[in-house]
C-alpha cells in the first residue's frame, strides 16, 4: 500500500510539475502584463482539480493580494462536475436521498432526501477526500521552493498561506465538528437566524443530515432601500451577536452559504454551512469593542493599542515605524467617518507588506468573515454607511 500510494503521488506530482512549467513559461511570456499573469495563475489552479481550486478560493479571501490577482481568484467557482459515488447501502437506516446533487463542491455534495415524510438536506463527503487533501498539500509544499522563485508567489507570502490553508480546509473537511457547530448554532442563535436542525441520528464522519430549509438567494431578491437596510442589519446582527455574546463567529458567510425567507413583511436570514467557525476570547472581544468605541471618540492612542492587541502576534519592524504606519491608518479611518471593513483590512495590508508581521490565526478568520459580510452589504447597495448600520445595531453586550 505504501509503494502504491507513493507511485500515485509521483504520477500526480509529474502532472502538476508539467503544468507548473507551462505556467512559468506563460509567466515570462507575459512579463509586462500583470493581468495575464493573474489570469494564467487562475487557469493553472483550475486545471489541477478541486482541492487546488479550494486553495485558490482561500487565497482570494486575502485582500493583501494585489487587486488584479484577487479579482481573478474570485472567479474560481467551487462547482465541481465530478460525480460523488454514493453507496446507498452505507447510508443510515431510514435515510433516502436523490442521487443527483443540488450542489457539488470540492469536499462534498449536497442532496435532497427524506426520512419518512420529512424533507431533509444531506451533505455527503467525497470518498478518499482526506487522501486527496493530504496529497495536494504534500505536492504544494514540495513545489513551493520553485514557486517562490516567482515574485507573484513571494508577494502573497505563499509559504505562510499554505500552512493556514491546510488548517482551514481540514476544518471544513471535519464533519463531526461541523455537525457540532450546527447543533450549537441551532440551540443558541435560532431566534436571530434560521438554522437548520441537525438530525444527529443520521450524521457520521461522512454525512451531515439536516432539516430542509428553503430560501431565496441574495442575487434573486428584488428589494426596496428599506429592505436592503433590514437585510444588512440582519446579517451584521447575526455576526455581532454570536461574536460578542458567545465568542463564536461564522467565518464563511458568502452568498453560497446564506439565503433569505420572507415571513409576513420581514426577511429572515438562513445559514446553511458551519464548516469554518472562529472563536474569540473575552479579552479579544473586549479589545474589539474598545477599538470601535475609541474610533468613534477619535482616540488615536487607544485605537492603536487595541488594534495591536486584537490582530497581531508579533511585529518585526521598528516600533517607531510601526507606530507611524498604524497612526496614519487610524487617522484615515477617522477622517473617512465610516468603519468599513475593506478600508481597515486594506490599511493593515499596507502595513503588513512593509514588514513580516504575523497575524493571529483566529484574526485571519475574523478578517475573512468581515470581508465576506462587506461583500454582501456592498451587493445589497444600502445607502447607509457601515458606521451608521453598526451604530443602529450595537446593542449587544460584550
Amino acid at each position: 500500500m505504501w509503494i502504491l500510494n507513493n507511485i500515485k503521488f509521483y504520477i500526480r506530482l509529474g502532472v502538476v510539475t508539467t503544468r507548473t512549467t507551462n505556467f512559468g513559461i506563460y509567466y515570462f511570456l507575459y512579463w509586462d502584463s500583470y493581468h495575464e499573469k493573474a489570469k494564467n495563475f487562475r487557469l493553472f489552479l483550475e486545471s489541477l482539480g478541486p482541492i487546488f481550486i479550494k486553495f485558490g478560493q482561500f487565497l482570494s479571501t486575502h485582500c493583501w493580494l494585489p487587486c488584479i490577482l484577487n479579482n481573478e481568484l474570485k472567479k474560481l467557482q467551487d462547482n465541481v462536475s465530478k460525480p460523488n459515488i454514493i453507496n446507498h447501502k452505507l447510508l443510515p437506516s431510514g435515510l433516502i436521498i436523490d442521487s443527483i446533487p443540488i450542489a457539488s463542491a470540492s469536499i462534498a455534495t449536497v442532496h435532497m432526501g427524506h426520512i419518512g415524510e420529512k424533507k431533509v438536506a444531506v451533505k455527503i463527503r467525497r470518498p478518499n477526500i482526506n487522501k486527496e487533501i493530504k496529497q495536494t498539500f504534500r505536492i504544494i509544499k514540495f513545489l513551493s521552493p520553485v514557486l517562490l522563485l516567482f515574485p507573484l508567489f513571494r508577494q502573497m507570502k505563499f509559504k505562510d498561506q499554505i500552512e493556514i490553508a491546510e488548517i482551514f480546509i481540514s476544518e471544513q473537511n471535519d464533519f463531526i465538528m461541523e455537525a457540532n457547530n450546527l447543533l450549537w448554532y441551532n440551540k443558541n442563535i435560532r431566534e436571530i437566524a434560521i438554522i437548520p436542525k441537525c438530525l444527529t441520528k443520521y450524521c457520521n464522519e461522512n454525512i451531515i443530515t439536516m432539516e430542509y430549509e428553503p430560501g431565496i438567494k441574495t442575487d434573486d431578491l428584488i428589494l426596496s432601500n428599506q429592505d436592503k437596510e433590514i437585510l444588512s442589519k440582519s446579517l451584521l446582527g447575526f455576526f455581532l451577536s454570536t461574536a460578542n455574546c458567545h465568542g463564536k463567529f461564522h467565518a464563511d458567510l458568502h452568498n453560497g452559504n446564506i439565503a433569505w425567507r420572507k415571513e409576513n413583511s420581514n426577511y429572515r436570514l438562513i445559514i446553511y454551512d458551519f464548516g469554518l467557525i472562529g472563536n474569540l476570547s473575552k479579552k479579544q472581544r473586549s479589545d474589539i469593542n474598545k477599538f470601535y468605541n475609541s474610533l468613534i471618540k477619535q482616540d488615536v492612542s487607544e485605537c492603536k493599542h487595541t488594534l495591536i492587541n486584537v490582530f497581531f502576534d508579533k511585529i518585526n519592524m521598528s516600533e517607531k515605524e510601526f507606530d507611524n504606519e498604524l497612526e496614519e491608518l487610524i487617522i484615515e479611518m477617522i477622517q473617512a467617518k465610516d468603519l468599513n471593513a475593506i478600508n481597515l483590512i486594506l490599511g493593515l495590508k499596507r502595513i503588513m507588506n512593509k514588514s513580516n508581521i504575523s497575524l493571529n490565526p483566529e484574526m485571519l478568520k475574523f478578517q475573512i468573515a468581515l470581508l465576506n459580510i462587506d461583500g454582501i452589504i456592498g451587493q445589497l447597495a444600502t445607502k447607509k454607511s457601515h458606521t451608521q448600520l453598526l451604530n443602529e445595531i450595537m446593542f449587544y453586550d460584550l
